[in-house]
C-alpha cells in the first residue's frame, strides 16, 4: 500500500544554495521552471488521497512554497482525507504571509531551513532574505493550531555554528516545537558559494567534532534549552571564519547527451561497498526501513511528472540525461544506465495516475527487486546501508 508521498510541487525557488542541484558552480542548470496545478494533483492522486497517512511537500530543484497553488492543494488533501498529516519543507523566503497563516490555521506542519540569524542566514541560503524569512515564520507560528507544527532545521557549517544560540533563542521566542541540527552535505573540503549573478562570493567548510555529532544526534525541543547551553559551553564549537579562495577554477560547461558506459569502481570503493551488509529503504518500508520483506511504500513525485522511489535518486540522473558533462561517478552511471534501459516514459505520470504507474511494476524493476536480491545500486548502499558486525 502507498501510504506516504513526497511531492515536488514546484521547480521554482528564490535561493541559490551552494549544494543544490539547481546550481553548477556559478551557473544555473537548465530545466523547466514549472509547478503542479491543483487540477493536475487531483488527477494523478485519484483515490490514493484517501489512503495517505503523510503528504510531504518537498523538492530537489524547487521549493514547494513557490507553487501558487500550494494552499489550495493542501486544502483539497485535507478535505478528502482529514487524518492525513501534511508537512512542507521550505527556506521561508518564498511565498507570502497570508499563505503561511492559512497553512498554519489548517494544521499543516512546516520545517523552515534557516542556517543563521539575520544576514548570516545567506552564507548558505543565498538570496533567502532574512526580513522576509522572519516575517513568514512569525506569520506561520502565530497562526498554528499546535506548536508542534513549527520546526527549524539548521545546518552545522563551521562558519555558522556561532549562530546556534541565536537560532535557539529565536525558536524559544516563537515557541517553535523543535530544532533539527543537521550535518550538511558538502562539495569537497571547500563548498563554494556564488551570488545570484554567478559570481564567486565565499566558501564554507564542515569538519565534524564531538559537539556536532552530539547536536545532530536528535531533534531538540524547547525543554532542552539548558542541555543545549551546557553543550555549547563545555564542548569545542569548532567555529571558523568564512573562507575566501583566490584560485577558484571555472567549471567546464561543455555538455551533451549522456553516453551509456560501464561503471568502473576503484578497488577501495568496491571493498567499502562490499562491507555494507545491512540495507534499509525508507521508500519500500517507511515504517521499518530495515525490514525489506514488508511493503509500506513512501514514493516521490518529481516536478517534471515522474514517479520515483525516493527523493535521493532524481538528482543523480535527471540533469545528466540531456546535459551530461561526462564526469558522472560509477554510482550515477549505474542509475543512468538503468533509467534509460527501462525508459523514462515508463515512470511518467503525464497521462496516468500514481497508482497506475506503480501497478506496472516499474519501481520494482528499477529498485525494489534488487534490494531483495542484494544486487542494489552502489548509491543505495552508500546512502541507506550500513556496516553491521556479524
Amino acid at each position: 500500500m502507498i501510504t506516504h508521498l513526497d511531492f515536488e510541487l514546484s521547480s521554482i525557488c528564490n535561493a541559490g544554495c551552494p549544494v543544490c542541484p539547481r546550481r553548477d558552480g556559478g551557473t544555473y542548470n537548465v530545466f523547466d521552471q514549472t509547478y503542479w496545478s491543483l487540477n493536475e494533483v487531483k488527477r494523478v492522486m485519484g483515490g490514493l488521497v484517501n489512503d495517505l497517512k503523510v503528504f510531504h511537500v518537498c523538492g530537489n530543484f524547487g521549493d514547494g512554497m513557490g507553487n501558487p497553488d500550494v494552499v489550495p492543494i493542501c486544502e483539497w488533501v485535507l478535505n478528502e482525507n482529514p487524518d492525513c498529516y501534511i508537512h512542507i519543507s521550505t527556506n521561508g523566503g518564498i511565498g507570502n504571509e497570508d499563505q503561511y497563516r492559512r497553512l498554519g490555521s489548517m494544521g499543516v506542519s512546516i520545517t523552515f531551513g534557516i542556517d543563521g540569524y539575520g544576514k548570516k542566514n545567506e552564507l548558505y541560503r543565498i538570496n533567502a532574505k532574512w526580513d522576509k524569512v522572519e516575517r513568514n515564520i512569525r506569520s506561520f507560528s502565530s497562526s498554528v493550531k499546535d506548536k508542534k507544527q513549527v520546526e527549524i532545521q539548521f545546518l552545522l557549517w563551521d562558519q555558522t555554528r556561532d549562530q546556534i544560540k541565536k537560532i535557539y533563542d529565536f525558536c524559544h521566542e516563537i515557541t517553535c516545537d523543535s530544532l533539527f541540527l543537521r550535518e550538511p552535505f558538502t562539495k569537497g573540503y571547500y563548498t563554494k558559494g556564488y551570488n545570484m549573478k554567478g559570481e564567486y562570493s565565499h566558501s564554507l567548510t564542515y569538519e565534524p567534532n564531538e559537539l556536532t555529532k552530539t547536536l545532530s544526534s536528535k531533534k531538540w525541543g524547547l525543554t532542552d534549552l539548558n542541555e543545549i547551553h551546557n553543550l555549547l559551553s563545555t564542548l569545542d564549537l569548532g567555529q571558523r571564519d568564512v573562507v575566501y579562495e583566490t584560485d577558484v577554477v571555472a567549471f567546464n560547461h561543455n555538455r551533451g547527451p549522456y553516453q551509456q558506459r560501464e561503471p568502473e569502481y576503484g578497488e577501495e570503493e568496491r571493498v567499502r561497498l562490499d562491507g555494507i551488509n545491512k540495507q534499509s529503504c525508507y521508500s519500500k518500508n517507511t515504517l521499518d526501513p530495515f525490514d525489506l520483506s514488508k511493503d509500506n511504500f513512501n514514493l516521490y513525485i518529481t516536478y517534471d511528472g515522474l514517479l520515483m522511489p525516493c527523493c535521493m535518486i532524481p538528482p543523480e540522473y535527471s540533469l545528466s540525461i540531456s546535459t551530461s558533462k561526462g564526469d558522472e561517478n560509477p554510482k550515477q552511471i549505474e542509475i543512468l544506465n538503468k533509467v534509460l534501459g527501462i525508459g523514462l516514459d515508463r515512470f511518467s505520470l503525464k497521462e496516468r495516475t500514481i497508482q497506475e504507474v506503480f501497478d506496472t511494476g516499474v519501481l520494482h524493476q528499477f529498485v525494489y527487486n534488487d534490494l531483495i536480491n542484494d544486487t542494489q545500486f552502489g548509491f543505495c548502499k552508500t546512502v541507506c546501508g550500513k556496516c553491521e558486525v556479524i
